[in-house]
């Protein structure tokens, strides 16, 4: 019966929130409703009521008191990492929600764009500079040597887990990053 339930509250959650008369949620309920609150708050961006994309991103159709860094934390202690990472690439690549990587003072980036089509890479990039340009730090890390030249003012380079040099981006090329990375390999 467990398992009847578990897979009612799978469907539950795929089918949102218009399906809570047919298939309410039960056993753990809380956890799915809060599951149920991040879900909605993203993709309820896609429509509006005449079936329309929505125009002002504000999200959801409820009263959600949701911001961008609660829904990060949420979503962080909902779901799977991998299901996190699905969902932030959608926050970014389908409903620009740029606020997921203009909120913090100091912003760390961790392979910021693998997996995403060239054009959200262009504005990402875009994003990383402009945050710069307004006094943020920005700390990326990436394995896209082209990337690091093309944003950064430092790179740091690692080489078996120790820190083998640093280098200015500007003057530097990919041999001597190559170089420094075999360091200590």
């Amino acid at each position: 019966m467990a398992d009847e339930q578990e897979i009612l509250n799978r469907w539950r959650l795929v089918l949102g929130k218009y399906a809570a008369d047919q298939i309410p949620f039960e056993g753990g309920s809380l956890k799915m409703m809060e599951m149920e609150e991040v879900l909605d708050y993203l993709y309820s961006r896609e429509y509006g009521e005449e079936q329309e994309i929505r125009e002002d991103r504000k999200g959801g159709s409820g009263a959600s008191q949701l911001t961008v860094p609660h829904w990060l934390t949420k979503i962080k202690t909902l779901f799977p990492r991998n299901t996190v990472e699905i969902m932030e690439r959608h926050a970014l690549e389908k409903y620009q929600m740029t606020e997921l990587l203009t909120d913090p003072e100091v912003l760390l980036l961790d392979e910021p764009t693998r997996g995403i089509d060239v054009g959200a890479k262009y504005e990402i990039y875009q994003l990383i500079l402009n945050l710069a340009k307004e006094g943020k730090t920005v700390i990326m890390v990436s394995s896209e040597m082209p990337e690091l030249l093309g944003v950064c003012d430092r790179i740091l380079v690692m080489s078996g887990g120790q820190l083998a040099g640093e280098v200015d981006a500007k003057t530097t090329t990919q041999e001597e990053i190559m170089t420094l990375a075999a360091k200590y390999a």
